[in-house]
């Protein structure tokens, strides 16, 4: 059997350790909002975190993050973010303590914590790179000015242009004063 590769450890409040914990709670509010299960989210979140510190993809992003965040920022905003997410998985993990809604609440909190430390990321560099964290705040955040936002409005049984005449008639009363 040949010897399994060791995982270096990671400081406790890297680039990494933000951009694996961000992941794991993303992909746990997914499956709770898909399943509704505490069980099925709480083994989400673990699985994830775990893979994701193994992922070279996630290497490369962190390596990105740690040349545009000065190193007591980030430290500072991962520990935050941290108590954050490690506060959501003690609700995940306590099924029986919490109910659903308890739980809803818990990912509001949640959301609103990570993008409030990534807001902290994009005001120092006016954006976000590209991987985990912008995914993160296109989907809970905001969206980004690269991005596109489409809204749309049909009305099946309306003739075009039918509004056009209700415009001139309300520009007609307020000229009348009525």
């Amino acid at each position: 059997m040949p010897p399994q590769p060791m995982m270096v450890p990671l400081p406790e409040f890297s680039a990494q350790t933000l951009i694996a914990g961000v992941s794991a709670v993303m992909q746990a509010i997914e499956t709770w909002l898909a399943y509704r299960s505490f069980r099925q989210s709480s083994q989400q979140f673990s699985t994830t975190e775990i893979e994701t510190r193994r992922s070279e993809e996630v290497a490369r992003e962190a390596d990105i993050v740690q040349d545009l965040v000065p190193p007591d920022v980030l430290e500072s905003l991962t520990k935050r973010a941290k108590k954050c997410w490690t506060k959501y998985k003690k609700v995940l993990d306590s099924e029986g303590e919490y109910l659903p809604d308890d739980v809803d609440e818990a990912t509001k909190a949640v959301k609103g914590c990570i993008c409030r430390e990534l807001k902290r990321i994009k005001e120092l560099n006016v954006s976000l790179p590209d991987g985990i964290l912008r995914k993160w705040w296109n989907e809970y955040c905001g969206h980004d000015k690269d991005g596109l936002l489409i809204l749309g409005m049909a009305h099946d049984s309306r003739r075009p242009g039918y509004w056009v005449g209700r415009i001139s008639r309300k520009e007609k009363e307020t000229e009348g004063g009525v």
